[in-house]
């Protein structure tokens, strides 16, 4: 079996050699062969090209594409039957691929996702919620994390995260998708140039009647938004969330959403103000004001709208 793994460089050249030797060592015990992709999205990126394989491609893109548009013109030089697309700031568990494969042969099966954790291994969350008025609603007033167990959010609900099922989307920082369903499907919507790309995909996906398989028996970590200096950016994290509601939904329940956004980005800019003001850690200092950085961002793009 031949998978194709495409990562993506941009800002975070530093994790690449233990992601793609992580993934070249779980692929041996697995039995499993690679075509190795790699498109470097930054054309400042001063990162020497190193031979990990015989077959390995090397893409240098003149300009920043954004995630969608790199990855669908890496998938046309694909050879594998699954395509895997993973960030430069993850790492493979030895027996993740071996773990994996119940869905390979599974032809129901067109995504497949292991667990994902942060880099001390707690739970980091890829499994995504519809985009819904409720789940909005819930994410934007913090109500998901106050009562996990009530509403029962995946991005908070941890037993979500303790057996392997289907599930309605799943982030694409790690994920195995079966090229012939990435084809038909389209590929991403290029129109997202960064977030909810893996939403929008996902929704089409399942539009098909392929299933998507969370496998909660192997684990990769994810360092989380190295591109960006560990926060989201906030203009295009916006955008995107326009860009995708106004694809799905009608135009009230859009701006009703951006309101949602506007005011649980506001309270979060004043909470992480508040921390900045208080820590007496300058490391600390430093990471709070790049959270209220992020959220007045956010909030100021949101009442854009």
């Amino acid at each position: 079996m031949l998978i194709t793994v495409i990562i993506l460089v941009y800002h975070n050249e530093s994790y690449l050699d233990r992601c793609v030797e992580s993934i070249l060592k779980s692929a041996v015990i697995a039995g499993i062969n690679i075509q190795l992709i790699i498109v470097i999205n930054d054309p400042f990126s001063r990162l020497k090209e190193k031979k990990f394989l015989q077959n390995q491609i090397i893409i240098r893109n003149k300009s920043n594409l954004g995630f969608g548009k790199s990855i669908n013109n890496a998938a046309k030089k694909a050879k594998g039957e699954w395509l895997l697309f993973a960030n430069a700031d993850t790492i493979t568990h030895e027996d993740t691929f071996s773990k994996l494969q119940a869905g390979y042969t599974n032809s129901a099966i067109g995504v497949i996702i292991p667990k994902i954790v942060n880099p001390d291994r707690t739970f980091q969350p890829s499994i995504l919620p519809a985009l819904s008025i409720k789940n909005i609603f819930l994410e934007q007033l913090y109500l998901y994390k106050l009562l996990p167990n009530l509403f029962k959010h995946p991005y908070s609900y941890k037993k979500a995260y303790e057996s392997t099922h289907l599930v309605d989307s799943v982030s694409a920082c790690y994920i195995l998708i079966r090229k012939e369903t990435f084809e038909n499907t389209g590929g991403f919507d290029t129109r997202f140039f960064l977030y909810f790309e893996d939403f929008d995909l996902c929704h089409r996906i399942r539009k098909t009647g392929q299933k998507i398989l969370f496998v909660s028996e192997t684990e990769i970590i994810h360092y989380g938004h190295q591109s960006n200096s560990g926060v989201i950016d906030g203009n295009e994290y916006v955008n995107s969330f326009y860009k995708f509601l106004t694809k799905y939904r009608k135009k009230p329940v859009v701006y009703f959403s951006l309101i949602l956004l506007y005011i649980g980005s506001l309270l979060r800019s004043i909470v992480w103000r508040i921390k900045y003001y208080v820590s007496d850690s300058k490391n600390e200092k430093r990471e709070y004001f790049k959270k209220y950085r992020q959220y007045l961002t956010m909030y100021t793009r949101a009442f854009g709208f």
